[in-house]
């Protein structure tokens, strides 16, 4: 402000925006993981959700507004919205908005954002099967990595099974029930549509909920407890590989005396 008083300029009007803190709300280094922009380009976070995330440190466009496009950030911007108190840089967060971002790309566009990720082995070919499986886990990616790193199961048969899903899903009765399913499964045409039909019929014809059924299956299938949809995730993998998993689930997991389906 002295030199524009000395050179006899006038003085603007200076704006300060709040310091950005890490999470122990001390001045945000290197300490806290914070890297260049292009380390989170390559750690699979989306540009317009890291622009997203950074407006909002220190800023708000009040009400419940979060999930913003740089057009829209440039229309709500007012600069007596821009708060006092220091902004905390919080990774979770800003994985959430670009879960947020993902979700609003064409499918185009998201396999084009996934590119650098593909592993040339990958399955894609003619057959569009990449494109399903991004179809698939697209509600559930928060970074683009998240296709593989969650939807491991899509391209591999599982080698081991999530351990705490085996103590709470994998009971007595389950190697048992795998069976007889497994035989009807042999004899479905493999739709989504029909696979459902055969789990939630033999569900009923053994006076238990479907969720009974379906988690031991997720987790024979997919080695895992949670996935997209599984009656989905069955019909994209497809019979042959389906049915391989189930016979191999029923000789790697662990069978306990002979049990009957219950309710507990």
């Amino acid at each position: 402000m002295q030199l524009y008083r000395a050179l006899g300029y006038d003085v603007p009007q200076f704006g300060h925006l709040p310091l950005i803190l890490g999470p122990d709300k001390k001045r945000l280094s290197k300490r806290h993981g914070a890297t260049a922009i292009g380390e989170y380009q390559i750690r699979g976070y989306l540009p317009s959700a890291l622009v997203n995330y950074l407006a909002l440190l220190g800023w708000s466009p009040g009400g419940d507004r979060e999930i913003m496009t740089m057009d829209e950030l440039i229309e709500a911007f007012d600069i007596r919205r821009v708060l006092k108190k220091s902004a905390v840089f919080d990774e979770e967060k800003l994985r959430w908005i670009n879960g947020q971002h993902i979700r609003r790309l064409s499918i185009s566009e998201l396999m084009e954002r996934l590119r650098p990720y593909i592993d040339g082995d990958v399955p894609g070919g003619d057959n569009g099967y990449l494109e399903r499986v991004v179809r698939l886990m697209q509600e559930r990616m928060a970074i683009l990595p998240d296709l593989f790193n969650e939807g491991w199961f899509f391209f591999k048969d599982p080698e081991s099974y999530d351990e705490k899903g085996v103590r709470k899903h994998w009971k007595p009765h389950v190697p048992g029930m795998v069976e007889e399913i497994l035989a009807e499964l042999e004899q479905c045409d493999f739709t989504a549509a029909s696979i459902e039909e055969v789990i939630r019929s033999y569900a009923e014809r053994q006076g238990v909920s479907a969720g009974k059924i379906i988690h031991p299956l997720r987790l024979a299938v997919t080695g895992r407890t949670a996935s997209p949809g599984l009656f989905e995730t069955m019909e994209l993998l497809g019979k042959e590989t389906v049915l391989r998993r189930l016979r191999k689930a029923l000789e790697t997991l662990p069978r306990t005396p002979e049990g009957t389906v219950t309710t507990e």
